[in-house]
């Protein structure tokens, strides 16, 4: 772990502080990994109700054991402890409704079709692989430079600006994520009045909690740091100044995000990777890096701005090249029109050949 959290623009002091708390993070991120995975079947299932009660039971039970494994004197083990069991009690929440009646999805091994499957999975996936990526480069890349820029108060700072960014980001990227299984759905039934009228109220109301954030970044910057253990008087000035420039970044943040899960949904793997390398391979490792050099440590911050405004443009340069190879593609949601009695005859042929390839399976 030495090279990593050297890598991380920390010190030698906090090497132990960090082996106590990856090595039980480790150990249960198989749990974790789960949780994720099954919480994305959940919703296709028509039960985000349950997901719902899965976090509430791992945040309700992550903030207790927080409060008694650290009065007890574990320290950080004990705060990686404390999220290790709410994430765990979240799997058994989640395994239940799994095991119960109510669940409507049954999973199975396509052996002849597992090569086929996987490749599809994968350039499915390639889009959230570069942004996570990217974002993990980002950070290594930030913190070596505000490690040397400012040292360890503007590193407080951007730990403290990114959990409140990750907070804030976890409450439309929820409502996004619950409305793009309904999207596809719609979309893969041809259904396009239906999934236009919930791409608008998923839209509308990821933007609500967005805006309203976006307002308390603003209005009071310094009682949202204050609540992440900030008290000194000059980084309670830095962490208000950068959460006022990243306010503005939400608001492109939530389109960008829209966009790019509605283009992996509806099967356009080369639109999202276009925004997602853009926005995450290219922008957010390298802008921090740029802007710094002649911005200090607020260059940080202007990047991510600047990041998701690039993830815009993406999208609208990815969207002009679909429709310059598929003439019929109209909008920036790139439907191909459906004539008038097609829809039943696909959503038919669909049903049956979805029907035959069971019976195929099962026999």
């Amino acid at each position: 772990l030495s090279p990593l959290v050297n890598l991380l623009g920390a010190d030698a002091s906090l090497f132990e502080i960090t082996r106590s708390y990856t090595r039980i993070y480790l150990i249960t991120m198989p749990i974790i990994t789960m949780c994720m995975a099954m919480d994305y079947f959940l919703r296709i299932d028509g039960s985000p109700e349950v997901v719902v009660q899965g976090m509430i039971i791992a945040n309700v039970t992550n903030i207790i054991l927080d409060i008694v494994f650290i009065n007890m004197g574990m320290g950080v083990a004990g705060a990686a402890l404390a999220s290790a069991l709410g994430y765990t009690l979240s799997l058994v929440r989640y395994v239940m409704h799994y095991l119960s009646k109510k669940c409507t999805l049954r999973f199975y091994f396509m052996y002849k079709k597992y090569l086929a499957t996987a490749k599809q999975a994968a350039v499915g996936g390639l889009s959230a692989v570069i942004q996570f990526t990217g974002w993990l480069v980002s950070i290594i890349i930030i913190n070596k430079r505000l490690a040397v820029i400012g040292g360890a108060m503007s590193l407080s700072v951007y730990a403290v600006v990114l959990s409140i960014c990750i907070f804030t980001a976890s409450s439309f990227n929820g409502v996004i994520n619950a409305m793009t299984p309904v999207v596809g759905t719609f979309y893969g039934d041809r259904d396009y009045p239906n999934m236009k009228k919930a791409l608008k109220r998923g839209t509308i109301i990821a933007y609500i909690f967005g805006l309203a954030m976006a307002v308390l970044y603003i209005v009071i910057p310094a009682s949202l740091s204050r609540l992440f253990g900030v008290e000194d008087v000059a980084t309670l000035q830095e962490s208000s100044m950068a959460l006022r420039i990243v306010s503005v970044g939400i608001l492109f943040q939530i389109i960008v995000g829209i966009l790019s899960s509605y283009y992996q949904v509806t099967e356009k793997p080369v639109t999202a990777s276009i925004i997602s390398f853009t926005r995450a391979g290219v922008l957010q490792p390298f802008l921090p890096l740029l802007l710094t050099i002649f911005m200090g440590a607020t260059g940080v911050y202007v990047s991510l701005v600047l990041m998701e405004v690039g993830g815009l443009l993406a999208a609208f340069v990815s969207v002009f090249l679909y429709q310059k190879k598929n003439k019929d593609a109209k909008g920036m949601l790139l439907l191909e029109p459906v004539q008038d009695g097609k829809e039943f005859q696909y959503i038919l042929k669909n049903d049956i050949k979805e029907m035959s390839k069971a019976v195929d399976d099962a026999l």
